[in-house]
């Protein structure tokens, strides 16, 4: 502007510098004036225009007599005796076809895009001799304006199952690059629609669901143009089955001893198929809605929805099972013995054990230490049990009771044992003619040798201790104790 004394309105122009990088002290600019604080009289104004440097770095956007300008504000605070410069104007490059031959805006034109003021009214075409018409356009090709279209969602309709994750997307959406995208739904068909707040892609073409939940939930792409129109794609109707309901309920305490068992049973319902595993490992052909479990493990059922084809796997039940404790008898000496004299007999011992003695078939009141001094003949076992309540009985330990006590009273077999303490050979001296038989045993019952009508037992090869030797008839029998040096 070389006359700042006229009055000019300057308004929807694009002033555009495409002058490549000079050197030197060159510069150029968009706009110029040949004075400081003004660009026309007071009545002039610029606005709703679009500038635009190629160059940074030697060329400015506006300069005032010798003062240069690179930002649209330090213009507007330059321009005193104009107020409201620029208040509506742009800095953007104009994206023309070509810079040099063909000036028409293209699809990337959207500062130009509805951006204008109303021109005169002697304006009514443009340069192709096009209507012009609202919203207006900045510069002389009022060019198409951005058509948003949200294209084709699909698929039109899925059913998948709670807690899934889902697919979608839209083609055929507005060609324009500066269109915004934003996936809505809602739970009733036709809206009212609400941005997704969760998933991915919720502002492209494409959008991945979170996790979902059960219900049907209608989809759409809303697609925004830069000066604010806005257009919505198809819906996608998403229907989420639930998954069946899936616990295991033990029908009773989960912890046991060594054979027992426990019956679990999983959740009922219409359509429903069952597998059982235990921790990861599928327990084959376990597909019942029970199932018996004997060993520890963790137990859960995977339950499917035939119907729907929707699984859910319930929490695990711990299954723990205890060892029962060895019941075991050692008797302590010999246990046939005559009238007065016992064994005892011991039982395993072992941290929190405790212990029921049983003579025959009933249990000896009282009798519960590891230990138990048998002096009557019977069939005696031991009932052992653990700190977690896990019993287990003996075997049968026998005790015989069928003979005399030497020197108690007269019988018909009399006998004497020398010398005693014995190191190399133990006599019988025995007063009867009748069939005899001679028995050596250990502490513990083990017989170490037995014969028939001999008197001389050779004990040279024994261990030092204490031994018993009885002598048997046909009707009764005698037994003396030997001590090996």
């Amino acid at each position: 502007m070389n006359s700042v004394s006229k009055t000019s309105l300057i308004k929807n122009n694009v002033f555009a510098n495409f002058t490549p990088a000079q050197t030197g002290v060159a510069y150029h600019a968009c706009f110029y004036t040949n004075a400081a604080s003004q660009y026309g009289s007071a009545s002039s104004l610029s606005d709703n225009n679009n500038f635009y440097i190629a160059d940074t770095s030697n060329g400015y956007l506006f300069k005032a007599i010798t003062s240069n300008y690179k930002t649209l504000a330090a213009w507007q605070a330059a321009m005193t005796l104009n107020p409201g410069t620029d208040a509506n104007s742009q800095v953007a490059n104009p994206y023309f076809v070509n810079n040099v031959t063909d000036l028409h805006g293209t699809s990337l034109s959207v500062s130009l895009d509805g951006t204008g003021t109303t021109p005169p009214e002697y304006f009514t075409t443009d340069i192709d001799c096009q209507a012009r018409t609202a919203p207006h356009d900045i510069g002389f090709d009022d060019f198409a304006s951005c058509v948003a279209n949200g294209g084709i969602a699909s698929p039109a309709a899925a059913t998948i199952c709670a807690g899934k994750t889902f697919v979608m997307s839209a083609t055929g959406v507005s060609e324009n690059p500066f269109v915004t995208y934003q996936w809505m739904v809602a739970e009733t068909e036709g809206g009212p629609y609400a941005d997704v707040i969760d998933g991915s892609g919720a502002t492209t073409t494409t959008y991945t669901t979170a996790k979902t939940k059960k219900g049907t939930f209608y989809y759409v792409l809303k697609a925004t143009c830069p000066s604010g129109g806005s257009a919505f794609s198809n819906e996608v109707v998403l229907e989420v089955n639930p998954l069946p309901t899936a616990t295991v309920t033990p029908e009773g305490p989960v912890a046991f001893c060594n054979g027992d068992e426990i019956l679990l049973t999983a959740s009922d319902g219409n359509n429903r198929a069952y597998q059982w595993f235990d921790k990861e490992v599928l327990i084959d052909g376990e597909t019942n809605i029970t199932y018996l479990a004997s060993v520890k493990g963790n137990y859960k059922v995977r339950i499917t929805n035939t119907l729907t084809g929707c699984v859910k796997t319930s929490d695990p039940v711990k299954v723990t099972v205890y060892k029962k404790p060895e019941a075991i008898i050692t008797p302590q000496g010999p246990t046939t013995f005559c009238i007065g004299e016992s064994v005892v007999l011991q039982a395993n011992t072992g941290s929190g054990y405790t212990y029921k003695w049983k003579k025959g078939s009933d249990f000896i009141s009282g009798a519960t230490e590891s230990s138990y001094t048998a002096t009557e003949q019977s069939n005696y076992k031991v009932e052992v049990s653990n700190a977690n309540g896990c019993s287990k009985l003996s075997d049968n330990t026998a005790v015989t009771v069928n003979c005399k006590l030497d020197g108690e009273m007269q019988t018909d077999v009399t006998f004497a044992v020398f010398p005693n303490p014995a190191t190399d050979r133990v006599n019988i001296l025995l007063a009867t003619t009748t069939d005899f038989e001679v028995e050596l045993t250990n502490l513990t019952g083990d017989r170490i040798v037995l014969m028939q009508n001999e008197n001389t037992i050779d004990v040279s090869n024994l261990a030092a201790g204490v031994y018993f030797i009885k002598i048997s008839t046909a009707e009764q029998s005698v037994v003396k104790k030997l001590v090996k040096e």
